[in-house]
């Protein structure tokens, strides 16, 4: 017993209630942005968590598997790359090195570490969100030009 006393209890510690409100306040903002739009709300998850997989002790493709399982992650990070939604039937360990791949092409380095230098984190948001906002208007001049055609060929 006396070794638990020797270590205060975390909620004790200053400045405890601070963080906690801080972390709750982060996450409750990407909450209600994503409510707004979606695209900014996964790019606000990707710049709180991406960072604690980065920093993580575990090897390059442990920290890019751990990219992969997060459904978040996953889809800023195939946006970014531009790579079609076939791309998960892939097997994994082609995954992986695709992932790599891409990201040695586009940041210049295969580490998922780099992604806590913050200019690299903004190109990654950056490119995913660019990706993601032509993809939609691509969607939109798609089901546009679908529609000029049906009314175009009913007026015929």
């Amino acid at each position: 017993m006396g070794a638990l006393q020797d270590h205060p209890a975390r909620t004790s510690l200053s400045g405890f209630a601070d963080e906690i409100i801080s972390a709750y306040n982060t996450i409750q903002f990407a909450l209600d942005v994503g409510d707004q739009n979606e695209d900014f709300g996964l790019a606000l998850n990707a710049q709180s968590t991406l960072p604690d997989i980065a920093e993580s002790s575990v090897s390059n493709d442990a920290k890019w598997y751990s990219v992969m399982a997060s459904t978040t992650l996953r889809t800023v990070f195939e946006t970014a790359f531009g790579l079609p939604s076939e791309f998960a039937s892939l097997d994994i360990d082609e995954q992986l090195e695709i992932f790599k791949d891409k990201a040695e092409k586009r940041f210049g380095s295969d580490e998922v570490a780099q992604f806590l230098e913050p200019k690299k984190m903004e190109d990654l948001v950056k490119t995913f969100l660019l990706r993601s906002e032509m993809s939609d208007t691509m969607q939109s001049l798609t089901s546009s030009n679908t529609a000029l055609m049906l009314l175009s060929g009913a007026v015929r």
